[in-house]
Protein backbone atom coordinates (compact mmCIF):
# COMPACT_ATOMS: atom_id res chain seq x y z
CA UNK A 1 0.00 0.00 0.00
CA UNK A 2 1.49 3.15 -0.78
CA UNK A 3 0.13 6.74 -0.13
CA UNK A 4 0.14 10.83 0.61
CA UNK A 5 -0.90 11.62 3.95
CA UNK A 6 -1.69 14.95 4.98
CA UNK A 7 -1.01 15.77 8.87
CA UNK A 8 -2.85 19.47 10.05
CA UNK A 9 -0.79 21.30 12.72
CA UNK A 10 -0.37 19.74 16.26
CA UNK A 11 -1.26 16.22 15.04
CA UNK A 12 0.36 13.62 16.84
CA UNK A 13 0.47 9.76 17.78
CA UNK A 14 2.02 7.66 20.24
CA UNK A 15 4.45 5.18 20.30
CA UNK A 16 3.04 1.83 18.71
CA UNK A 17 4.25 -1.70 16.75
CA UNK A 18 3.42 -2.68 13.12
CA UNK A 19 4.73 -6.08 12.00
CA UNK A 20 4.73 -5.12 8.33
CA UNK A 21 8.22 -3.10 7.02
CA UNK A 22 7.28 0.71 5.86
CA UNK A 23 9.70 3.56 4.32
CA UNK A 24 8.36 7.21 4.83
CA UNK A 25 9.32 10.19 2.60
CA UNK A 26 8.56 13.54 3.86
CA UNK A 27 7.09 15.99 1.49
CA UNK A 28 6.64 19.21 3.44
CA UNK A 29 6.71 20.21 6.64
CA UNK A 30 8.21 19.48 9.66
CA UNK A 31 7.72 16.10 11.85
CA UNK A 32 9.36 15.43 15.26
CA UNK A 33 10.16 11.18 16.02
CA UNK A 34 11.71 10.43 19.21
CA UNK A 35 12.39 13.95 20.04
CA UNK A 36 14.49 14.48 16.77
CA UNK A 37 13.17 16.84 14.31
CA UNK A 38 12.89 15.90 10.78
CA UNK A 39 12.44 18.22 7.35
CA UNK A 40 11.73 17.75 3.55
CA UNK A 41 13.59 15.15 1.81
CA UNK A 42 14.26 12.79 4.79
CA UNK A 43 13.66 9.24 4.63
CA UNK A 44 12.53 6.82 7.08
CA UNK A 45 12.92 2.68 6.63
CA UNK A 46 11.47 0.44 9.34
CA UNK A 47 11.85 -2.94 9.01
CA UNK A 48 9.33 -5.16 10.23
CA UNK A 49 8.27 -6.02 12.74
CA UNK A 50 9.11 -2.58 14.25
CA UNK A 51 7.76 0.10 17.14
CA UNK A 52 7.01 3.55 15.67
CA UNK A 53 8.11 6.15 17.99
CA UNK A 54 5.46 8.97 18.91
CA UNK A 55 5.27 11.69 16.12
CA UNK A 56 3.98 15.03 16.26
CA UNK A 57 4.26 17.82 14.17
CA UNK A 58 3.73 21.63 14.63
CA UNK A 59 3.69 22.99 11.22
CA UNK A 60 1.77 19.92 9.79
CA UNK A 61 2.70 18.47 5.91
CA UNK A 62 2.78 15.75 3.88
CA UNK A 63 4.72 12.45 4.49
CA UNK A 64 4.21 9.66 1.16
CA UNK A 65 4.52 6.10 2.70
CA UNK A 66 4.78 2.69 1.52
CA UNK A 67 3.56 -0.24 3.49
CA UNK A 68 4.41 -3.99 2.78
CA UNK A 69 4.67 -7.23 3.73
CA UNK A 70 7.99 -7.29 5.22
CA UNK A 71 10.50 -10.67 4.74
CA UNK A 72 10.68 -11.14 8.69
CA UNK A 73 7.10 -11.27 9.36
CA UNK A 74 5.22 -11.47 6.03
CA UNK A 75 2.69 -9.42 7.94
CA UNK A 76 0.18 -7.57 5.48
CA UNK A 77 -0.12 -3.67 5.83
CA UNK A 78 -3.16 -1.68 7.09
CA UNK A 79 -5.46 -0.62 3.84
CA UNK A 80 -8.16 2.02 4.36
CA UNK A 81 -11.26 1.39 2.75
CA UNK A 82 -12.02 3.34 -0.80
Amino acid sequence: MRDFSKYAPGASFALHRHDFAQIWYIVEGEFTFARKLYGPGTIAYMADPHFEHEMHTATGGTIFFVQYPGPTTGAPPITTAG
